[in-house]
């Protein structure tokens, strides 16, 4: 696999804002995703991370079709750069994976500058945890880039989540993060709303934008419709969780490991 450092932007200052958006799918409610896109792209970001099951998916025979069908969502946005973590839902075989790379024009797992900010994008679509060759370049590129003020790494499933729950702070993957001092992790898959520290390290499971939530809509326990964005300044960034349901939205630090702070 051929893997791309992509520098988006120029470097001409440190501030700027993005957007991270959720899974569309696993039974996708008609309507979220696009709801979802239109706020994010009236947030005038610099970039957005979609973070995976754009598609339905599973089915060799209909992907080109429905990634053709999800063009509408895309066409009238702003011209910043999409990056598009790969989900379950996106790629299973040789093929779903050379179509995910034709719709989004990059690789399923890379690298870039933004500023003074580099985040790497890893593929565990097809893996519960992330493989020998995932980590191996994580650690390369995280190596590489510690002259970076930030650090965001993103992939879809989060295997990290139940250890982390249950503070084993020894897993390999974690000691990572911290050696290369990534700031945060952000994954999806769940549909529901996590947010962790350890050890100062950042990990989400962000909104579902689209996903099904199981019959728990609820705020309070992390099964609602969102998304989350980041803003930049100087070496410093900020979140903010974003509800579609009633347009408003809470500071990252006023989410607990149970759901919004009491």
């Amino acid at each position: 696999m051929i893997v791309l450092m992509l520098a988006l932007l120029p470097v001409v200052g440190a501030d700027f804002r993005f957007a991270i958006v959720g899974d569309n799918t696993g039974r996708a409610k008609p309507g979220v995703y696009e709801k979802v896109w239109k706020q994010v792209d009236a947030y005038k970001p610099a970039f957005t991370v979609a973070i995976g099951d754009v598609i339905e998916g599973k089915n060799d025979a209909t992907l080109e079709a429905e990634w053709a069908a999800m063009q509408p969502v895309f066409a009238g946005l702003g011209k910043y750069p999409r990056l598009f973590v790969a989900g379950n839902h996106d790629i299973w075989s040789t093929a779903s994976r050379a179509a995910l790379e034709k719709f989004t024009g990059r690789p399923a797992w890379f690298g870039f500058d933004h500023k003074n900010v580099h985040i790497t994008v890893l593929d565990n679509s097809e893996t519960e945890s992330l493989s020998d060759a995932q980590l191996l370049f994580l650690e390369k590129d995280l190596a590489a880039n510690q002259d970076k003020d930030l650090r965001f790494v993103f992939f879809h499933k989060p295997f990290w989540l139940i250890p982390l729950k249950l503070q084993n702070l020894n897993a390999p993957f974690h000691q990572m993060m911290k050696k290369y001092k990534v700031h945060s992790v952000f994954s999806g898959h769940v549909h529901q709303t996590h947010r962790i520290v350890r050890d100062g390290i950042v990990y989400w499971c962000v909104p579902s934008s689209g996903g099904d939530l199981r019959g728990k809509d609820s705020f309070e326990t992390g099964w609602f419709y969102g998304y989350v964005t980041g803003e930049v300044k100087g070496k410093t960034p900020s979140f903010r969780i974003h509800r579609l349901d009633t347009g408003t939205s809470i500071p990252a630090e006023a989410w607990g490991e149970n759901g919004p702070a009491k």
